[in-house]
């Protein structure tokens, strides 16, 4: 995070374009993820069994920035030049994966449904 309170993650190899969110972008992506319904289940063979469900509520962005920034939260950004050869980026869509286990520390309120 810099001093403008953006996010800005850098690549893992090599150089190249550094991609950020400015805290707005931060700001929609909680309004997205205000609620979530995580669902466990186990495979045998070509069927699916549901064991239970568990129901987020109140995300807390500053926890989710803050893992963010810890790394425990992997990112997937897709991004591509605006034009070839061109310095501009244009986003593709951003993909957070978040271990199970953490999923608890970004909401106020759990249950188990």
């Amino acid at each position: 995070m810099n001093d403008a309170g953006q996010v800005i993650v850098r690549p893992v190899q090599g150089n190249g374009p550094v991609p950020y969110w400015a805290p707005e972008e931060l700001v929609a992506a909680g309004a997205k993820l205000r609620r979530l319904l995580l669902v466990k289940g186990e495979r045998k063979g070509q069927s699916v069994r549901f064991l239970h469900a568990d129901a987020y509520e109140t995300f807390h962005l500053a926890d989710f920035v803050y893992e963010l920034v810890r790394g425990t939260i992997a990112l997937d950004f897709d991004c591509r030049e605006m034009t070839p050869g061109s310095d501009g980026l244009r986003n593709h869509g951003t993909k957070f994966r978040v271990p199970p286990l953490t999923v608890c520390r970004l909401y106020l309120r759990k249950e188990r449904l």
